[in-house]
């Protein structure tokens, strides 16, 4: 119904929000970090949701690094699952997550069962910008699932070999190559700019 790819890195809200274990304003009278990233990320969030008139959802279904890691803290630490055991969480125990982490040092980070160590550093800020989509949605209920997106990668290459085709693109170069003839385009500056192209990817 709805698809949409937000600007919301856990890795860049974190080093621009929540640059101190705990949060804490640099400057005096500063506004609180966790403050500031939570407007920030209702800001890139709500006008989306509001312009494509998104539904809300009592529940959702996350995948991969960051939900995959919260997952196992809150189940690591007592958190209620239901009938659905390990695969789900509820809001109310994100909330608390939150709260406690909020006021932890790193080695304290590093010490809540079930943490990975290679996640320590954005679990934070991937928890509250968890918690901003619920709100957003008023979801209760996060559902994991161990797709991600090797799957859909994989999926669509299946797709694409039984179109007998190489890429989802609509062209390729040899395409443009072909429409530049047929319009009578210069071929030498459509040379000049995919030999300037393939340098800067080079680099």
């Amino acid at each position: 119904l709805h698809a949409h790819s937000f600007g919301l890195g856990t890795a860049r809200l974190q080093q621009v929000f929540l640059k101190t274990s705990p949060p804490r304003p640099i400057k005096r009278g500063d506004p609180q970090p966790i403050d500031q990233l939570r407007r920030f990320i209702k800001s890139v969030l709500l006008p989306t949701l509001f312009s494509e008139n998104w539904p809300k959802s009592d529940r959702i279904i996350g995948s991969s690094g960051t939900i995959l890691a919260l997952s196992k803290i809150l189940h690591a630490n007592g958190g209620k699952n239901g009938k659905n055991g390990k695969n789900s969480f509820e809001r109310k125990d994100l909330k608390k997550l939150i709260g406690l982490m909020s006021g932890m040092t790193m080695s304290q980070l590093l010490g809540v069962p079930g943490m990975e160590f290679k996640r320590v550093d954005m679990i934070l800020a991937g928890a509250i910008l968890l918690d901003e989509i619920m709100e957003a949605l008023k979801t209760k209920k996060v559902f994991i699932t161990d797709r991600s997106l090797r799957d859909g990668i994989l999926d669509e290459a299946v797709q694409l070999y039984h179109r007998k085709k190489v890429s989802p693109l609509a062209f390729h170069l040899d395409d443009l190559y072909d429409k530049a003839d047929r319009l009578g385009a210069n071929k030498t500056h459509l040379e000049h700019v995919r030999l300037l192209s393939e340098q800067l990817f080079a680099k």
